[in-house]
């Protein structure tokens, strides 16, 4: 009898714990919503990724679109101040128009010593060509993407 109560006491928590991850994924946000990828993006140009942290407004990452949908990352080296390109074994990304939504979508790749993965942003705004991003589980602005004249 005590080891169905404890079974049951396990099934209900699993249960919640899984209604609460189902719940949490579902977020309405005042996404951009677009018709036109390319009326959106150039891929003529390189964007520097700037973070929307208040602490720390500059960064050495850079991101160029594509017209086959991936994107490539590049990086300011410390010895010379080139921009070179990351390798895509490290970092490597694709855009593209999520149909259901019109949201424009990047998925990047990210491999590093403390781990890695994939993530997903979506475009929230666009001013003055500047792109602004939220990552997938929250409404907040999490980079900007700025034009690099």
């Amino acid at each position: 009898m005590v080891m169905k109560m404890k079974e049951l006491i396990c099934i209900f928590f699993m249960f919640l714990v899984n209604q609460n991850c189902k719940a949490q994924k579902k977020i309405n946000c005042q996404d951009l919503n677009i018709n036109d990828l390319f009326s959106i993006v150039d891929t003529t140009i390189t964007y520097k990724i700037v973070p929307m942290a208040d602490s720390w407004n500059d960064s050495n990452a850079f991101l160029q679109f594509k017209k086959n949908g991936e994107t490539r990352y590049l990086s300011k080296t410390d010895y010379n101040n080139d921009i070179v390109v990351v390798p895509s074994a490290y970092r490597r990304g694709k855009f593209y128009v999520d149909k259901k939504n019109k949201h424009l979508i990047i998925n990047e790749y990210f491999k590093n010593p403390q781990g890695g993965g994939w993530i997903k942003k979506i475009l929230v705004g666009k001013t003055d060509g500047i792109l602004f991003f939220r990552f997938e589980n929250s409404c907040n602005k999490s980079i900007k993407l700025v034009p690099l004249n």
